[in-house]
């Protein structure tokens, strides 16, 4: 008996019999397979460590052992994974753009400002600059009227000063109209105007120039440096009143938008 005991488990250990035997464990596993998580996603073993190692620098070895130890058919570089292979290794390794959604999102909802309506902010910022460039805008133009006054008043005495100031009443009347929406036919008409006018104090700015630069003159100034000065703080005035009729209109639209 002892014998056949020996002969029996001897050909149980030869190769040919193990792999005889193991045929049923192997149709097992087959079987076991044939769900849905088992279906080939198209994608190898080789791509799916390249997806995954996007932003993580982690070695090809890592990896495969990783995988090795978690699924239970070895990695190879061509084979394709199944789709339950394909969530163990996402759940190991999840793709950067997701896991930094994940961050923003759970940033979001941790922050008291996550409410806050999408644009209402950087609105906010631009109704801010347009109110900052209307201030500067009319001081600019403000300015220019006040110093018309002052020329016109220094050359023609007590007539100057009534001209000068009837030109600072009417450029200051048009900056108060460009401020109103219900004003916006006559906007056109007005910037037409009060630049005529803007353009047309070169000839009161160049002659009281004159006559107060005897310093200017010791220094290398002529006539041309003086009709060149004036016409540059005309041309500033003239910029400067149309850019705060045009920010006025912004702020209109975005008014009319609430």
């Amino acid at each position: 008996m002892k014998i056949i005991h020996y002969l029996f488990c001897g050909i149980k250990n030869m190769p040919h019999f193990r792999i005889v035997g193991n045929i049923p464990n192997f149709m097992t596993n087959l079987l076991n397979r044939k769900g849905s998580d088992a279906k080939p996603t198209g994608e190898t073993c080789a791509e799916l460590y390249e997806r995954l190692n996007v932003g993580r620098g982690m070695t090809l070895r890592n990896f495969q052992e990783r995988f090795n130890g978690k699924n239970e058919v070895r990695f190879s570089m061509r084979r394709e994974v199944s789709a339950k292979e394909v969530a163990i290794m996402e759940g190991l390794y999840p793709p950067i753009k997701d896991k930094l959604k994940r961050v923003a999102d759970k940033a979001a909802v941790s922050t008291p400002e996550s409410n806050v309506v999408p644009g209402a902010t950087s609105k906010k910022v631009v109704k801010k600059v347009a109110w900052i460039d209307v201030v500067f805008a009319g001081v600019i133009v403000m300015g220019h009227a006040a110093l018309i006054w002052y020329d016109l008043q220094l050359l023609l005495d007590s007539p100057g000063k009534i001209a000068g100031g009837v030109v600072f009443a009417t450029i200051g009347y048009s900056l108060v109209s460009f401020s109103f929406k219900s004003r916006a036919a006559i906007s056109e008409t007005l910037l037409w105007v009060i630049g005529t006018v803007e353009a047309l104090a070169i000839f009161a700015h160049a002659p009281s120039f004159t006559m107060n630069a005897t310093n200017a003159y010791s220094r290398g100034f002529t006539e041309i440096h003086i009709w060149f000065l004036s016409a540059i703080i005309c041309g500033c005035s003239i910029a400067a009143t149309y850019f705060y009729r045009e920010t006025m209109k912004i702020l209109h639209a975005e008014k009319a938008k609430k």
